[in-house]
């Protein structure tokens, strides 16, 4: 399944594991933060 097909029926979520500088730099909507550090 395509992403964008996920994120507009809303079938999952992803998750951005950067740094929570980098994600509120610019992020996907609707994503989370779960940084890896």
């Amino acid at each position: 399944m395509e992403v964008a097909k996920i994120i507009k029926e809303k079938r999952g979520t992803i998750v951005d594991v950067r740094s929570y500088d980098e994600f509120m730099g610019g992020h996907v909507v609707g994503s989370i933060n779960i940084p890896l550090n």
